[in-house]
């Protein structure tokens, strides 16, 4: 590591708009990715990936106003995308605090309020009610499946 946070904030930036890049990719590739076993996982690696690296400054280098207002801006607007719309909007909300003279702190303005009430508004989208919520999960007997079967596994049984 350089004695300049600059240099590496600016890599770490760079590899987090690769792992946004690869995960826009797949989201095209795979539309309906909720429903791909294989995929899940993948679109999970790179979208943590890409959080990770544009938050790497604001986590670790907040001095750097300028590099740590534009990752958190970077991954508020990722996380958007993504259906994650109260995160964005935390984040944002984080960005006008403690960076308002920053441009992103300004383009955060709207978005942040426009977030918050479309999130009031509306259910998530894979959100569970309440109701059905547990603490623990149940006991499973061995050998039983836990999760759907993948499609693969479903047309193997169904030759047979």
């Amino acid at each position: 590591e350089s004695g300049d946070p600059r240099m590496m904030i600016e890599v770490r930036h760079v590899m987090a708009e690769g792992a946004a890049a690869r995960l826009k990719q797949l989201m095209t590739d795979h539309p309906r990715w909720e429903e791909e076993d294989e995929i899940i996982p993948e679109r999970e690696r790179l979208l943590n990936e890409a959080v990770d690296g544009y938050l790497f400054p604001h986590l670790f280098h907040g001095a750097e106003e300028d590099l740590a207002a534009r990752g958190l801006w970077a991954a508020a607007t990722l996380v958007r995308e993504n259906g994650e719309p109260e995160q964005a909007a935390a984040w944002g909300g984080d960005l006008r605090r403690l960076y308002p003279a920053s441009p992103e702190a300004a383009a955060a303005v709207g978005k942040v309020e426009t977030v918050v009430s479309k999130t009031a508004a509306e259910p998530k989208k894979n959100a569970v009610p309440q109701a059905e919520k547990s603490e623990k999960p149940e006991k499973v007997e061995k050998g039983s499946r836990t999760r759907k079967p993948r499609k693969k596994k479903i047309q193997e049984e169904e030759a047979e």
